[in-house]
């Protein structure tokens, strides 16, 4: 589970060791932070955001307003239905 990868992972040869050393770095940071898992099924807003992002060829998106294709997404997460994919 991604999340046991981040808090307990002490490999400093896995794949993704730059990425779990700078998400341990923003763990110290003053701040109040937790983890929790949410299935993927449960996080369509999640899922739509990581898509947007790949497909893009900027490095940060700065997002003022929800995109109108995301509005009917967020909503249902926000009311917690969710659907198994296919």
């Amino acid at each position: 589970m991604a999340i046991d990868l981040v808090l307990k992972n002490d490999n400093p040869y896995h794949l993704y060791s730059g990425l779990i050393i700078k998400i341990h770095h923003l763990i110290t940071l003053a701040w109040e932070l937790s983890f929790q898992h949410v299935y993927r099924e449960g996080n369509f807003t999640a899922d739509w955001l990581a898509k947007q992002d790949s497909a893009s060829t900027h490095d940060l998106q700065l997002l003022h307003h929800c995109p109108a294709a995301l509005f009917n997404i967020f909503s249902a997460d926000v009311m917690g239905f969710s659907s198994l994919r296919s």
